[in-house]
């Protein structure tokens, strides 16, 4: 594996790595359901085709800030990157952002837990309680036995659902052709459209991305500022492209995906296009993705909090064993996510993931728009960063 991951970064440049771990991050089961898409930008008509540009290229400069900002300062793990990025207010953002994490930890587990319910329910009729406690037992099952398995195939997961994504993408543009057009032409909205909405909505989508994805940690590979910046203008280029064109798929079935009786906007497209095996494919790979969504979000929980000083404050002999802890913590945050998926996943993703990027905006993305530059500057002065070619 070490071999693999050594031979991976021999061909392929640290910039493109970084900038394919961003699109990763970002084509997630919230993005290739569509539900995303719908509720932060269709809700503003026509303009979903060029505002994901602008998300995206917002939360490019902020990126760029956060690898640059990492590469000056030496600093690849959160805590650090924290600690000296808000020097000398550290204490208060670093324990912001750790009650943030606690209070909408439950948000991306709860929508992948309500999102694979959703699956169940249309296509086996499975009732809607009943599948949210069969997603949160597999995610279970998953977190303590089948750790290794899941990340193994987290890669595989990925690649499967982007490309049958891409096909349902092909198919319903070159369907409904005529129809996205003319509504583009037609400038297509909601009666009370209002461009302040448009872009609120879209700066909140940016935030809510910039706000829940570690990038610092897959910073160290980048040597320069031309690489930093390499990275983030691939990153913002893919995840645009590929977000304004499910946009653009979309409003080809505007305004029916707005209802909140399709959670799975995308499904309901493969299901009007009568490509039937299309549809299977889709189905099982998106499965596969709120699980795998779900569980990665649970994993860092239990990553986070296993060596918490909480566990210091039982007497010493009857502190739990690391394995115990884990599934302690497992338990707890898959409880915590069952409960918020009863929500449904149109109000996860409406709301939890709105107020989600009300706070990364004011704790991720004001601060590294405002004080990037300046920061950056400093360290890079202090500690005689040069660059490299």
């Amino acid at each position: 594996e070490k071999m693999g991951l050594g031979m991976t970064k021999k061909f392929i440049p640290a910039w493109l790595l970084c900038s394919t771990f961003w699109f990763a991050m970002h084509s997630g089961g919230g993005f290739a359901s569509g539900q995303q898409e719908v509720r932060y930008f269709l809700t503003s008509g026509w303009t979903c085709v060029f505002l994901p540009f602008l998300a995206m290229s917002i939360q490019g400069c902020c990126v760029f800030m956060m690898w640059e900002f990492a590469r000056v300062s030496k600093s690849y793990d959160l805590r650090s990157w924290v600690d000296r990025f808000y020097y000398p207010f550290d204490k208060i953002f670093a324990n912001l952002q750790d009650a943030v994490f606690i209070i909408f930890l439950c948000m991306p587990p709860a929508a992948a837990i309500a999102g694979g319910s959703s699956i169940l329910e249309h296509s086996f009729g499975t009732p809607y309680f009943l599948g949210t406690m069969i997603m949160t037992t597999i995610v279970f099952l998953c977190s303590v036995f089948g750790a290794e398995l899941v990340r193994r195939l987290a890669g595989i997961k990925t690649v499967a659902l982007l490309f049958f994504l891409g096909a349902v993408v092909a198919v319903g543009i070159n369907t409904k052709w005529d129809v996205i057009i003319a509504n583009i032409h037609n400038q297509i909205a909601p009666a009370d459209f209002s461009w302040t909405h448009a872009l609120w909505m879209t700066l909140i989508y940016c935030s809510f991305q910039t706000f829940i994805a570690p990038f610092v940690s897959v910073a160290e590979p980048l040597q320069s500022r031309a690489q930093c910046a390499k990275a983030a203008i691939t990153g913002v280029l893919i995840n645009g492209t590929c977000l304004a064109l499910v946009c653009f798929m979309l409003l080809g079935y505007y305004p029916e995906v707005l209802s909140e009786k399709i959670p799975i906007p995308v499904l309901y497209i493969v299901e009007h296009l009568d490509q039937n095996l299309l549809r299977t494919f889709y189905t099982i790979a998106m499965f596969f993705a709120f699980i795998s969504t779900a569980f990665a979000f649970v994993f860092a929980s239990v990553r986070r909090f296993e060596n918490s000083k909480v566990w210091k404050l039982l007497p010493e002999e009857k502190i739990p064993s690391l394995r115990a802890r884990n599934c302690i913590i497992a338990i707890i945050t898959l409880l915590y996510a069952f409960a918020v998926s009863q929500l449904g996943l149109v109000t996860i993703v409406a709301k939890g993931f709105a107020y989600m990027g009300l706070f990364g905006l004011v704790l991720t993305v004001i601060p590294l728009l405002l004080f990037g530059p300046m920061k950056i500057r400093g360290y890079a002065k202090r500690n005689g960063a040069h660059e490299k070619p």
